[in-house]
């Protein structure tokens, strides 16, 4: 089940125990990851910008821009549920969850819903939300990058890689980005059945496939996958 999310919890355990780790050397008072005299003229100090280097974020970050109104609606869609997610807005969340998950879990978790579902998956990405804060640092999930689109049967399916991404600016102008590329871990499949009106997304896992094979091809899936 833990493949499914869009960010294995694998990943984010990774991060949060190094961050925590950080936490607990430094205390865990915002004030003590800031080189300060005056919040004017703060800075992060170099042990978070060290830290945060040391287990794959890079201060580069150009956001993706959209080619198109396709490419637009996943953006802001796939935003949408990862602040539903963020705000334990579940009934919002629901709008963008593929459907056939749930069916899937259910083979071998009987009575599982899609509450269950919500539960289990906003909670690695709550904990590093809440770590962040604690840091001083805003903390976001962006699309990185859309690899694919294609349409078939009059469904239309997208391939797009996740990054995370831990933000702050202070009074003085001064800007942080901390931004992890996607990997292996970091990629979602979306489906959609108004020509890509409306999304619904699924993380790309070795589950993927058979969840994907409720409904389509193994031709279908084999594109999409990459395969």
């Amino acid at each position: 089940m833990k493949t499914l999310f869009f960010l294995t919890k694998q990943k984010i355990l990774l991060i949060s125990i190094t961050i925590a780790c950080l936490l607990n050397s430094c205390g865990n008072s915002v004030s003590n990851h800031v080189d300060t005299n005056s919040e004017k003229n703060a800075e992060l100090s170099s042990e978070v910008i060290s830290k945060l280097e040391s287990i794959g974020f890079v201060r580069e970050y150009t956001p993706y821009i959209a080619k198109n109104k396709i490419e637009q609606n996943i953006i802001s869609q796939m935003g949408s549920y990862i602040n539903a997610l963020l705000r334990l807005d579940f009934d919002n969340a629901t709008n963008y969850v593929y459907k056939d998950i749930i069916t899937y879990l259910k083979k071998f978790y009987p009575g599982f819903t899609i509450k269950d579902f919500f539960e289990v998956s906003s909670e690695p990405i709550i904990g590093l939300q809440q770590i962040s804060d604690n840091l001083g640092l805003n903390f976001n999930v962006v699309v990185s990058s859309i690899d694919k689109i294609i349409e078939r049967d009059n469904v239309m399916f997208c391939s797009f890689g996740t990054g995370m991404l831990l933000h702050r600016r202070f009074d003085s102008g001064k800007e942080y980005n901390f931004y992890q590329p996607p990997t292996r871990d970091h990629y979602t499949i979306g489906v959609s059945f108004d020509k890509g009106k409306n999304w619904s997304f699924v993380a790309k896992s070795d589950d993927t496939p058979n969840i994907l094979r409720m409904r389509f091809s193994n031709k279908i899936i084999s594109e999409i996958m990459g395969y």
